[in-house]
């Protein structure tokens, strides 16, 4: 897997900083202590994921966050995630 290697690439020359890696409820790898998990993926999984890791969280899912969901496209064509998100709902949102 790309990303995994990457990631392992990335921390042999990134000893003594801190790193941000990427993740989704399908991507599991292992990270150091000090790194910060960006997640990415479904609101419904992130509480799985904050358990098989101890690290920081940069918590982007998708089901809060992203202010492109519910409008479509200028074609008519159906919004990629099937939500309407608003500004309302980002402020609301409490993640568990």
């Amino acid at each position: 897997m790309l990303l995994k290697y990457y990631k392992e690439r990335v921390a042999t020359f990134m000893t003594n900083k801190t790193n941000v890696f990427w993740t989704n409820s399908d991507i599991s790898y292992r990270v150091n202590d000090k790194d910060i998990i960006q997640y990415w993926g479904n609101s419904t999984d992130f509480n799985r994921i904050l358990d098989l890791h101890n690290n920081h969280f940069i918590n982007s899912n998708y089901h809060k966050y992203y202010m492109d969901c519910g409008l479509g496209n200028l074609w008519g064509g159906k919004s990629w995630c099937g939500l309407f998100i608003t500004w309302a709902d980002i402020y609301k949102y409490e993640p568990d």
